[in-house]
């Protein structure tokens, strides 16, 4: 356990960030958030993997009553406190994993529509101005536009 602790102990966060989509309203609330989480961080940063081991053979030297030591060694030795099996952590990889393909997945179709977004704005800039432009030319751009203006036309029969 305290092993996981730790590792989470040494994820960064990026506190400014966080505090940037806080509401006005939440930052005492927030504040205090963080403050709890450094305390408790940095409490859990100081544990120990494994506890010290107790040394027998110092306490038999100097109580007098070695029956007592040897007692409270023979009770210490019979002690067993059960540590709870890891049965989430695979899980938690494996949607970890998920999330990442996801991300990755994501930011590439991001990327790809803000290539295709540029492509149109770069375009879109290159055309003549709509204020220099004649009706004409405005047409044989979009061509588009030209064929959908020619069959309401026809439809209303001005030709």
């Amino acid at each position: 356990m305290a092993q996981v602790g730790k590792r989470l102990a040494q994820k960064a966060v990026d506190w400014t960030r966080l505090g940037q989509n806080i509401p006005a309203a939440a930052t005492a609330q927030f504040n205090a958030f963080r403050n709890r989480h450094e305390t408790i961080k940095g409490s859990l940063s100081k544990t120990q993997p494994k506890p010290t081991p107790i040394n027998w053979e110092h306490y038999s030297s100097v109580v007098k009553n070695k029956a007592l030591v040897e007692k409270m060694q023979a009770g210490y030795q019979k002690v067993s406190v059960p540590y709870p099996e890891d049965v989430e952590s695979a899980s938690i990889a494996a949607k970890e994993k998920a999330i990442e393909a996801e991300i990755a997945q994501t930011s590439k179709i991001t990327k790809d529509t803000v290539a295709k977004l540029q492509q149109e704005i770069a375009k879109i800039q290159a055309q003549k101005p709509y204020e220099e432009m004649t009706t004409d030319e405005y047409m044989e751009a979009n061509p588009d536009l030209k064929r959908e203006a020619d069959r309401e036309i026809s439809e209303i029969g001005w030709r």
